[in-house]
């Protein structure tokens, strides 16, 4: 959701034809022609749009924004549009927010006499975005190490410097045109590395200042008798991830027969972490060959003899099975669940 601001009667004309060259479409963008005080309507609005497109001077957006800025991962993206309409200048969020890339959509919206002014260091330069790589993965979540906050900042500094950068790639879809580039990622270099980018479902710990993506590639089967504890439901899964050093958030979906489909403890569980919930059949899971661990009694109770294994593989596309059959019994309520773990075909 867009919204365009003007305080002049030059900047309200410009401000509307902006408008309908982006559609003319209310439910996509906002005017708020001559809008007063700027101040008032821009701060009861700030946190409420995704990009703020200000017909106006610098000078006016950086004092009308300043008290309401929060941080880069959180706050919208703004731009500048002078009057006459020969530049367009993003100045808040210019990568993550995407204002950058809109301000090249504006200027090339207004015609040939209108100019994006981008003043980020890797565009200019023309090097690596770091940190768009998830964005433009389809939204990996990118994780920057508790220990040593803003390496973000630090890693991105290190590319527009053009120092030595690692980049290493385990998991999803490969971002590099030769998927051998920066392979090892304990090796040394004759170089001095002065930054690591890590893409991987796996919980690498590297010595040095290091960022990491984390691409949707696990899938995790469950199975599990009724009304199982939400709280022992959570506690086992984050606990097993940990135990075989997987990311928590490269996991991307939980798995289930549908007799389970409506289980408290799962869908409280999808719902925290925002994970897709996939529903399969006793047919569907029964049809997965090769099951590693299948059990009798799930099969006289259920029909298919695995839950956890089959549903894990399925929900992979098929998925290859990394963590087998884990069973646990919580010793409160005396219920018991299985669960299994598996990477995504890409």
């Amino acid at each position: 959701m867009l919204a365009i601001y003007s305080i002049t009667d030059g900047g309200s004309v410009l401000a509307q034809k902006l408008w309908q060259l982006l559609g003319g479409d209310e439910k996509k963008a906002t005017l708020f022609l001559k809008a007063n005080p700027l101040r008032e309507v821009v701060s009861n609005n700030f946190h409420h749009y995704r990009t703020h497109l200000f017909v106006a001077s610098i000078g006016v957006v950086v004092r009308v924004i300043a008290p309401l800025i929060q941080d880069k991962k959180s706050d919208p993206a703004v731009l500048c549009l002078d009057e006459r309409g020969e530049f367009v200048i993003p100045i808040l969020c210019g990568h993550l927010g995407g204002a950058n890339e809109f301000a090249c959509k504006l200027a090339a919206l207004l015609g040939n006499n209108t100019k994006a002014v981008l003043t980020t260091a890797s565009d200019v330069l023309g090097e690596l975005k770091v940190d768009l790589i998830g964005k433009r993965m389809g939204g990996w979540p990118l994780v920057e190490d508790a220990s040593a906050r803003g390496e973000l900042t630090k890693v991105s500094a290190d590319v527009a410097n053009a120092e030595a950068i690692l980049l290493y790639q385990d998991a999803g879809k490969n971002i590099l045109e030769n998927p051998e580039i920066c392979h090892e990622l304990f090796g040394n270099s004759e170089r001095r590395i002065s930054s690591k980018i890590i893409i991987s479902d796996q919980e690498h710990k590297v010595v040095g200042r290091a960022i990491y993506y984390r691409p949707p590639t696990l899938v995790l089967g469950l199975g599990m008798d009724r009304d199982f504890p939400i709280a022992a439901l959570e506690d086992y899964i984050t606990a097993t991830m940990m135990r075989y050093k997987l990311a928590l958030k490269s996991l991307t979906a939980i798995a289930t027969i549908v007799e389970k489909r409506e289980e408290k403890a799962i869908t409280s569980f999808v719902e925290k972490y925002q994970l897709r919930l996939l529903i399969y059949s006793k047919e569907e899971l029964k049809s997965v060959a090769n099951i590693p661990n299948p059990s009798a009694v799930v099969e006289k109770y259920l029909g298919t003899p695995s839950v956890a294994e089959a549903a894990a593989i399925l929900a992979g596309h098929p998925g290859k099975l990394i963590v087998s059959k884990q069973k646990y019994c919580d010793p409160l309520s005396k219920r018991n669940m299985t669960l299994a773990i598996a990477r995504r075909s890409e």
